[in-house]
This record gives C-alpha cells, structure tokens and sequence, in this order.
C-alpha cells in the first residue's frame, strides 16, 4: 500500500510540474508573439487609421514592442504627411516616438500613459497668410468623427464611446523647424526649438480622448513655431532698427565733419583775404614810407 501512494504522490507532483511547464511555454509563446505579430498590426493600424485621423498619409519605418515590467511601444521614423496644396515633403517627421502604458490599466476604464516620448522632431512649417499645413492638419483631427460599425446584415451598430487615456508626461526633444512659403518649392533653413513638456492630461475622473491628446500636442507645437516665427521678426526689427540708427549717427557726423572743414576753410580764405590786401596796399602807396 505504502508503494502505490508513494506512486501517487509521484504522479501528483509530476502533473503539476507538467501543468506549470505548459502554462510558463503558453507565456514565452505569447511573449515571443507579441513581439513578432503585434509591432506589425500596430504599424498597420497608424499607417491606416492614423491618416483617417490626420487627413494626411503617414508612414512608419519599425515598430517595437516591450512586454517587460510596463507596456511599452517604440516608433521609429514616423513621417506624417501634408494636406493637398501644400509642397513640402513632409509636415512632421517623428525620429523616435515611444510609450510607456502601466499595463494593469489597459483592463481598467482609464488607460494610464506614464510616459510618451517625441525625439528628433522634424517641422516643415508651411504657411500662408491665413493657414498653415499644421493648422489644417490639427482642424483634421478635431473634425474627426470615427464611424460606427456595421453588423452582417448591413446595420450600424451602437458607437462605443472613446477610450479614456491619461498621459502623466510629454516630453518633445530636438525639434527643428523649417519655414516655407505655402507653395514655394525652396526648403528653409532649420531653426532649433526650445524642447516642450506637458503633464497631467486627463487626471480628472472623464481622462482625455486620444483625438484631444493629439489636438493638444499641436496646439502646443504650434504656439512655440508661431512664438520663435515671432521672436525672429523682432530680432529682425531690431536689427534694421539698430542698422538704422547706425546709418543715421554716421550721416550726422558726416555733416558735422563736412560743417567743421567748411568753417575751417572759411577761415582759411579770410585770413589769406586779409593779407592779400595788405599786400595790395603796400604795392600801390598805401604806406607812405
């Protein structure tokens, strides 16, 4: 009797040891399929649905997964397109995007971003006087209303609502901007930008959908390309200001220069006037002796 219980027990031990074996390869199969198959779909969904978004054609060179600890995505070379009437090659060009999502919240009713990172931020900034591609890019998304789906049989189905995002941080780096004339073939000099940093989006209770977390970013890319577009024409205010004056003070003392040599020459022709005359004077009797 002793025998078969010890045999039990082997038995026992061994099925679980057979049971955690199974679940620990379903992990690894898993994990390895994450990071084979779901970079590919999330690079198919922003070169889908992000022009859908955006209004504009956008491309992506790699995507990267990270499964360790946090969630994490990694986007390499994310060019966003421009709108039509625009010739610039590109309106943004991203070197480097990643996230970082705590990957309990995904299952909750409020996705946690802990951090998103934008790094070699490349801007051709074309405009005219009422209108930028950037503007009409950022109307895009704020227009942008996503379609219910249909069933089978042709109806559309309720609209879920959007999800709910928080973002505890942004951090842009390494941005250049490009000015061009809307239209003009010729590219800009690039210009380097302060970096940008935002925080606490969404903390309230309703989060922020991620069409607003996109209109939020332009809006503020925007305001710092409309603010260094701004602080370079009074730089060159200044300079044709203080070029000015410089002009100014130059032909003053010019004139005062010219106004001191007339006098001096002046002074020049009385005195030899003077003794001319007397030269005269002696010639022709004036002094008696």
């Amino acid at each position: 009797m002793e025998f078969f219980e010890k045999c039990k027990e082997i038995f026992a031990k061994k099925k679980w040891v057979r049971i955690v074996s199974y679940v620990v390869a379903a992990i690894i199969i898993l994990l390895v399929g994450a990071h084979l198959f779901l970079g590919h779909i999330i690079k198919g969904s922003i070169q889908t649905v992000g022009p859908l978004v955006t209004g504009v054609p956008m491309s992506v060179k790699s995507v990267g997964i990270s499964t360790l600890g946090d969630f994490g995505v990694s986007v390499k070379d994310l060019v966003i397109g421009n709108p039509q009437g625009y010739s610039s090659p590109y309106a943004l060009k991203l070197g480097i995007f990643q996230l970082k999502v705590k990957t309990f919240s995904i299952f909750s009713g409020k996705i946690i971003v802990d951090k998103l990172l934008l790094e070699g931020v490349e801007v051709n900034f074309e405009t005219s006087l009422i209108a930028s591609n950037l503007t009409d890019i950022n109307n895009n998304v704020t227009k942008y209303v996503p379609q219910p789906a249909k069933s089978d049989d042709g109806e559309k189905k309720e609209e879920k609502a959007p999800p709910k995002l928080q973002v505890n941080a942004i951090d842009m780096s390494d941005i250049t901007v490009r000015i061009v004339a809307k239209g003009a073939n010729a590219a800009g000099v690039p210009i380097p930008m302060v970096p940008i940093h935002m925080k606490d989006l969404g903390t309230g209770s309703d989060g922020i959908t991620p069409t607003a977390l996109i209109n939020e970013m332009f809006t503020k890319l925007i305001t710092g390309i409309t603010s260094l577009v701004a602080s370079g024409a009074g730089a060159v205010a200044d300079g044709a200001s203080s070029a000015a004056g410089a002009i100014a003070d130059g032909a003053s003392s010019a004139a005062g220069a010219v106004g001191d040599a007339a006098k001096s020459a002046g002074k020049s022709v009385e005195d030899a006037g003077k003794n001319l005359g007397k030269q005269f004077k002696g010639l022709f009797g004036g002094d008696k002796k």
